[in-house]
């Protein structure tokens, strides 16, 4: 079939927090479409207090998700099932306010009160945004997979909700709360071993109290009675039996049992340390599936760059306000980019979405590094106990105040901590000149939950703690050729 060209080139204008996963386009793709896209964005700061002295990179993402993989009936809705009547209800969802800076308003529909009159909108590039956001973003040990409805009609399941992206990986935001995956794997000794007597037994009243002594029989009594009394009626439990297992005659373990062993905790060890998905067992095992073939979101490119931070010098003072002397520092922000342009030919409907999202390098007010805590010779490297598997990260490393510092908070290869290094503030930095920067700052105790490794960056360097922090001018270009007339004239036959 002849197709024709088109441009889908578009303008997003928007606002946004650092931290949060913004959609700033989508389209439909058609079965057939041939589509070359690429984004460009200029991105402006908010007023700052200072110029900033941290690093801060923007992400853009694009991801393309079928339909028949956000809805169960898509099959029987396009082609009308195997008698051709069937008509399965659109998937849609019923808004009654549309609020500024909502995933609503970030999606396209426009910002408004529809109680009186609720307002009917597509529920697939919702499913599409929760499906990309549980397989690329999520961190799937310590947030909740994303509930997504799949089913037609009114969609009142899947969450409408904008999520955070996850810190960049470091030392503490890789560390895993457990040692591998499942329980703990066990060697056995195998099933059964002689137990023998080791003295006289002896016995307590139950619920406490002292020992037993000895036995008592009344005359024309069945009963044998412990202690002096046997008169008295209670209960006797064990206080010591004196026995022992015999291992001299236990049964032994196999060296295949051994092996076995060995083999699920490393297995279980992997899949703490690679992840559990399918896509990421396959990578282990050294293959790359695409994720077409897994029935996975399609990560079609993107491209990431660093936002740029400099001075502005106060050249008059405000007398009505302390600390605007002349020659006191502003920042401003900015940062141009442009993504990768792809090239991709669809095979079938779906939706083609573009993701942004900006986030502060992670730099630590609070972080204790190991080497600070060594105590014994086994806390250094040693190169026979390198592989003997995950080590415990200890609360002090990251927070050094913390109310439990030997506690666990994570577990972490062993030895990460010679192969990196993370960043931290020192000075001023810590206390009266935090505005330079968007360093974590914990005021509580911290532990290695989905709080943790979401990423909500400070506003302290921002001149308005109430309002988005980014100005966003995106420019999209999309050019798509299409099984669809370029001009469609009427026509009989």
């Amino acid at each position: 079939m002849k197709r024709s060209k088109f441009s889908l080139s578009h303008y997003r204008l928007t606002t946004l927090d650092m931290g949060r996963l913004i959609p700033l386009t989508w389209f439909e793709a058609l079965p057939g479409d041939s589509v070359q896209h690429a984004t460009s964005c200029l991105i402006r700061a908010t007023p700052l207090l200072a110029p900033v002295m941290h690093p801060v990179r923007v992400r853009i993402h694009h991801f393309y998700v079928p339909n028949r993989l956000m809805w169960e009936d898509w099959e029987d809705f396009i082609t009308g099932g195997d008698d051709g009547a069937q008509k399965p209800e659109t998937p849609y969802l019923s808004l009654s306010e549309v609020i500024e800076g909502s995933l609503h308003d970030q999606m396209g529909v426009p910002v408004g009160d529809y109680t009186s009159n609720p307002l009917e909108v597509s529920a697939l590039p919702y499913r599409a945004y929760n499906m990309i956001y549980n397989e690329h973003y999520r961190d799937q040990d310590l947030i909740d997979e994303l509930e997504i409805g799949k089913e037609s009609g009114e969609d009142l399941e899947t969450t409408t909700d904008i999520k955070h992206v996850s810190w960049e990986k470091d030392y503490f935001t890789t560390a895993r709360p457990w040692e591998q995956k499942g329980n703990q794997v066990t060697i056995p000794i195998g099933e059964s071993a002689n137990v023998v007597g080791d003295g006289a037994p002896t016995f307590r009243e139950a619920g406490g109290g002292g020992s037993l002594l000895g036995l008592n029989h009344n005359a024309g009594d069945a009963n044998v009675n412990w202690g002096q009394n046997g008169s008295a009626s209670g209960r006797a439990e064990w206080n010591d039996p004196n026995l022992l297992a015999d291992l001299s005659t236990a049964t032994g373990i196999t060296v295949n049992d051994l092996r076995l062993a060995l083999s699920i905790q490393r297995y279980q060890e992997a899949r703490a340390k690679f992840g559990s998905r399918y896509v990421e067992y396959l990578r282990h095992l050294g293959i790359r599936a695409s994720d077409q073939r897994l029935m996975n979101p399609e990560y079609l490119g993107g491209g990431r760059q660093t936002i740029q931070f400099s001075e502005i010098i106060q050249t008059a003072p405000d007398p009505l306000e302390q600390g605007t002397e002349v020659g006191t520092l502003r920042g401003h922000g900015i940062a141009a980019m442009r993504t990768n342009r792809y090239r991709r030919f669809f095979e079938e409907h779906g939706v083609v979405m573009t993701f942004m999202s900006v986030i502060p390098k992670t730099v630590y007010t609070s972080s204790l590094h190991k080497k600070w805590s060594r105590q014994i010779k086994e806390d250094y490297f040693q190169k026979e106990l390198q592989f003997i598997g995950e080590q415990e990260v200890h609360n002090r490393e990251i927070q050094a105040n913390h109310t439990e510092p030997g506690g666990v908070f994570g577990y972490q290869q062993r030895y990460d901590e010679y192969r990196t290094i993370p960043s931290s503030v020192a000075g001023e930095f810590n206390s009266i000149q935090d505005h330079w920067h968007y360093a974590r700052q914990f005021s509580g105790d911290v532990a290695l939950n989905q709080s943790f490794v979401e990423s909500v960056p400070t506003k302290r360097p921002n001149a308005s703690q109430e309002t988005d922090v980014l100005y966003i001018m995106a420019n999209h270009s999309i050019q798509a050729r299409r099984q669809l007339a370029k001009y469609p004239k009427p026509r009989t036959f």
